[in-house]
């Protein structure tokens, strides 16, 4: 059994690995040319373009992940929240949709902007329910929902992985 909650773990290696990193790049290349007010400037304005959407996207996946816990084993999804417990079988839904980006996508390491380590799974149930696991939740989504052995698993390639977009067929 696979246990998903959200922890402040995978946020702090989210925010180290996208943010800190660009920002100390952004710093030393502003030292490079001597806080120079147009690099400064220029610096500033292409860091913000790179970290706000990350940010939209964090506080998106975190919205829709907290105060929800997810066990997911080779038969069923059991869903904790604050409304109760409910069960999902296996033989209840109809696909899992994993919305990610190019680069998650072909399985590389290298990443150029923060959302890019940003990626989510719509669960769809027959009933009209969609479940949502984002990667706050877990770092390996794909990998997690193979338990569910049997069950049509659909990856999908998207520039920019929200959620607000809402099913896509």
């Amino acid at each position: 059994m696979v246990k998903l909650k959200y922890t402040f773990y995978i946020t702090i290696f989210l925010i180290i690995r996208a943010y800190l990193f660009l920002l100390i790049v952004v710093i030393l290349m502003m030292a490079y040319f001597n806080f120079d007010s147009y690099f400064v400037f220029v610096f500033g304005i292409g860091y913000l373009i790179n970290v706000i959407p990350g940010l939209y996207l964090h506080l998106e996946y975190l919205h829709a992940n907290r105060n929800i816990e997810y066990n997911i084993d080779y038969n069923n999804i059991r869903v904790k929240n604050r409304d109760g417990d409910t069960n999902y079988s296996k033989d209840e839904i109809s696909k899992i949709i994993i919305y990610m980006c190019p680069s998650v996508f072909k399985n590389s390491g290298y990443r150029v902007w923060a959302i890019e380590d940003y990626y989510y799974a719509r669960i769809m149930i027959k009933n009209g329910d969609e479940l949502i696991i984002s990667c706050l939740l877990t770092s390996k989504i794909e990998e997690t929902l193979k338990v569910l052995e049997g069950v049509e698993i659909i990856r999908r390639k998207e520039i920019f992985c929200t959620l607000s977009l809402g099913y896509r067929g």
